[in-house]
């Protein structure tokens, strides 16, 4: 499914977007969407930057309902969708950047480390040309790992976003939500404070990346700090989730759009129907920077 990029008035003039930079695509694995409830440690959060975020910029959900982590990692980043391991080393918009003499950056820590490199990059082992990988892994000091690893990647994305010359296209995945989520499901109220740690996070690469005249994506690969209590059983579940994502796009020249006229009343992303899959986030970006998809990317541009 395709999705047009609307302005929320006929009568509003139109906008005059141009290439941004930099373009950051914000990935925070383990936030996904559901209705609130007792296992939703999201919605029990207190999150007031996603909150605004989603009253004042385009919104959407995606379909993330595609397998494993690598498999959805290799969708985003491939633009297809199914996908299959066994399909050998696919077109990637990696690739597609580097092909056009963009310079890209990978900011993760060690526990997404193959998914968005060799995933992400359409199964394709080496770093594309200007391209450039940066994988955290901390040692256990005074702080939790998870927690430090974190903080570390968060450290080393905005100084990315900072640079007086920065990339032309930085992604930034945080595996911290779910990896607390695996590890603490007994206890919910460690998981919101994961949440309410991310989402200051969030303040901090907006801010920066505005200052520097970019565009952020905020969206994930999969959810399970959604659906902590298993439906069926009743029982803790820190397992991910086929629920879908959130897709949200910020930037100066955004403000009051919308993704297919769509908006979320009292900021709640559950009442929305997906627009998309995942597949539709590379198409997306190519758009944002200009460039023409790829034929062989089976994803659509969900601006229009």
């Amino acid at each position: 499914m395709s999705a047009i990029l609307e302005t929320s008035s006929l009568d509003e003039p139109d906008h005059d977007i141009k290439r941004p930079r930099p373009l950051v695509l914000l990935l925070l694995d383990g936030w996904g969407i559901a209705p609130s409830g007792e296992g939703n440690a999201i919605s029990l959060a207190n999150t007031p930057t996603i909150t605004g975020l989603i009253k004042e910029y385009p919104v959407a959900t995606l379909d993330a309902s595609i397998g494993d982590w690598n498999k959805r990692y290799l969708s985003l980043g491939s633009g297809v969708s199914p996908v299959g391991e066994d399909m050998g080393p696919l077109v990637s918009l990696a690739g597609t950047l580097s092909q056009a003499g963009l310079r890209q950056i990978k900011i993760t820590d060690a526990d997404r480390f193959a998914a968005l490199t060799y995933f992400f990059n359409g199964l394709n082992e080496g770093k594309n040309l200007g391209e450039d990988w940066q994988i955290i892994s901390t040692t256990n000091g005074r702080e939790d790992k998870a927690t430090a690893d974190f903080k570390a990647v968060l450290k080393v994305g905005l100084k990315a976003v900072k640079e007086d010359n920065p990339a032309d296209f930085i992604v930034i995945s945080f595996s911290y939500l779910d990896t607390v989520v695996s590890a603490a499901a007994n206890h919910i109220d460690v998981v919101i404070k994961a949440v309410e740690a991310i989402d200051k996070g969030i303040r901090l690469i907006i801010n920066s990346t505005i200052n520097q005249g970019g565009v952020v994506i905020i969206s994930a690969a999969g959810g399970n700090a959604e659906q902590m209590i298993n439906l069926r059983t009743e029982e803790n579940d820190s397992s991910l989730t086929n629920n879908s994502v959130p897709l949200i796009l910020v930037g100066e020249d955004y403000k009051g759009l919308s993704v297919s006229g769509q908006d979320a009343p009292n900021q709640d992303l559950s009442i929305l129907k997906p627009v998309g899959t995942l597949a539709d986030i590379a198409p997306t970006i190519l758009d944002l920077l200009g460039i023409e998809k790829p034929s062989q990317m089976t994803g659509h541009n969900l601006l229009g």
